[in-house]
């Protein structure tokens, strides 16, 4: 069976093989310091895909596949992308969040959800567990930093990257910059979908291909809780 390492979206946490919870961590190099090594594939959700990024460029691990899914290429905003999050919209979250953070990490859930076909049951689903973290905060604003506009990427690994077309939190944008910029690598933009097309179609996700070749999930028993 392949050794896999998943790195979970932003208060995510869904018991899934191969899931390291990074949420519990105040400090990412403790993160990166305590990541798995000879990693065959390397899945990132959201923030994960964003950590998975940078521990790969930093050179901390060096999966043989890469599956990025929904990642932030930057976060938010500006002049050169607009496509980022607005930074007062950002702010407002990260205010309420500190007010009332079991209320907003609902309503964040069901952002994920929102412009999926099956947002209801998405949501329905994640919001079912609202496990809220200490370091919430810290990981919320390293989200908010998310920026590879002048990283170097001509030594990565193979990637797949998947998007929902409809994503509101990390807008499609992210997904055709990382195809420009990772040179072995295979964009998937799915229809119907949100910000989580692995839990949009879990059967879809595990027979992911890459250059005609299956990525490695087939002998990977992709255990996530909310389908189930």
């Amino acid at each position: 069976m392949n050794k896999i390492l998943f790195l979970n979206g932003w208060q995510q946490s869904n018991l899934t093989p191969g899931e390291f919870d990074y949420g519990f961590y105040a400090e990412k190099k403790l993160v990166f310091a305590d990541l798995p090594k000879n990693i065959d594939l390397a899945i990132g959700w959201s923030l994960g895909g964003k950590l998975l990024v940078e521990a790969i460029l930093k050179k901390k691990i060096r999966p043989k596949k890469v599956i990025l899914i929904a990642a932030p290429f930057k976060f938010i905003g500006d002049n050169n992308f607009p496509s980022g999050m607005n930074e007062l919209i950002f702010q407002e979250f990260r205010t309420n969040y500190i007010a009332n953070p079991q209320g907003t990490l609902s309503q964040f859930n069901s952002l994920i959800a929102l412009g999926d076909n099956k947002g209801r049951e998405i949501a329905r689903n994640l919001n079912k567990e609202i496990k809220i973290r200490k370091n919430g905060l810290f990981w919320l604003d390293d989200l908010a930093k998310s920026d590879f506009s002048q990283s170097d990427f001509s030594d990565f690994p193979e990637t797949t990257i998947i998007h929902g077309e409809n994503d509101k939190i990390v807008d499609i944008a992210n997904a055709h910059k990382f195809a420009q910029v990772i040179k072995n690598s295979h964009l998937e933009i799915w229809q119907n979908c949100g910000h989580a097309p692995h839990l949009h179609d879990l059967e879809r996700f595990r027979k992911i291909r890459h250059n005609g070749k299956n990525v490695g999930l087939k002998t990977y028993i992709y255990i996530y809780k909310i389908v189930h």
